[in-house]
């Protein structure tokens, strides 16, 4: 990550939702400058097809040129893209991915289920570090 001091913008893009943050600078606990989230829902028949849902494929890369847009807008340095399960999973989630690449200039790194979890639970400790218990994801793969 960037030690500039520039914002930095994480996109998750998930199951049903695609979140952007972008945050002030990074720190341990980051300010957030804005937060957008839309709901494109590409796993919403990943079970019966095993493919994504191809309006939400539409849909996802309209909104991630807008979040490129604003990350270029808000100067950010660092832009972080994961993806989770539906991409993972889905049999055309390699060429989504590099159509996301070549429609926005974004890349996409796909997370495996363990880091995903490991990402979440490093995220919890991050705002809550003498967290103890259990921390359960309800997203929409999960």
């Amino acid at each position: 990550m960037s030690e500039t001091g520039r914002p930095c913008a994480i996109i998750d893009i998930g199951s049903n939702s695609v979140r952007l943050v972008i945050f002030r600078r990074l720190s341990r606990v980051p300010a957030e400058l804005l937060t957008e989230q839309i709901y494109p829902h590409l796993g919403r028949d990943i079970a019966r097809t095993g493919r994504l849902d191809p309006v939400g494929k539409r849909l996802c890369i309209e909104g991630l040129r807008r979040y490129a847009a604003l990350c270029e807008a808000y100067d950010v340095g660092d832009r972080i893209v994961v993806a989770t399960a539906a991409i993972r999973e889905a049999a055309d989630g390699p060429g989504f991915v590099a159509a996301i690449r070549i429609a926005t200039g974004l890349e996409v790194r796909v997370l495996s289920g363990a880091e995903e979890g490991r990402l979440s639970a490093l995220g919890v400790l991050s705002g809550i570090p003498d967290a103890d218990g259990i921390v359960g994801d309800i997203g929409g793969g999960s």
